[in-house]
């Protein structure tokens, strides 16, 4: 009986202990791995969203969709408010490929009817964003063009010479020779 009683002061001797260390003390190490798993998950996660956020902000991108929005086809075959899809699966991530005189962006529309994915190519010319492509597929495999048509020729800007400038003689070393009519003699 003197070992029960010894055995249950022992007891709550370990439990005031206990409580004098604190609760970080007592559970430190399960708790610091816990949180460095969520800051990493936290980070990637505002990693991600701030990517799309990019993608979804070019002016090439929106430009397009104010042009999805407003076409008829796409408003019957995927539902009227049109929006982009701003948490993608992990087949529909949007994909952009930016340089310095091309974007070229893919990225999923959705709508109450169904989702599809959007492809827009835009270049620089003339100091001017123009789209070049600008098509969008649907669940089905069908492809809806809305603009752009790179192939047409009056699609290419026109080339201009550069005006000489006053003095410059290098229009003079480009200039076709002169026209010099000799007789040959018999």
């Amino acid at each position: 009986m003197n070992t029960d009683i010894s055995d249950a002061v022992a007891v709550k001797v370990a439990k005031v202990a206990a409580r004098k260390r604190g609760w970080f003390k007592r559970h430190w190490l399960w708790f610091l791995p816990t949180l460095v798993v969520l800051i990493a998950a936290l980070g990637a996660g505002v990693a991600y969203w701030s990517l799309f956020v990019s993608i979804y902000r070019l002016d090439v991108v929106q430009a397009a969709m104010k042009t999805i929005k407003a076409d008829k086809t796409l408003q019957e075959k995927l539902g009227a408010p049109l929006h982009k899809v701003w948490w993608p699966s992990r087949e529909a991530i949007p994909n952009a490929r930016i340089e310095e005189r091309e974007k070229d962006v893919l990225w999923n529309i959705h709508g109450t009817k169904g989702v599809a994915k959007a492809h827009v190519l835009a270049q620089m010319r003339l100091g001017q964003w123009q789209t070049v492509l600008l098509e969008v597929t649907l669940a089905d495999g069908k492809k809806i063009s809305l603009g752009g048509g790179g192939d047409k020729a009056d699609d290419a800007p026109v080339y201009q010479a550069p005006k000489p400038k006053p003095g410059d003689k290098s229009s003079e070393r480009n200039a076709p020779p002169p026209n010099v009519d000799l007789k040959i003699p018999e």
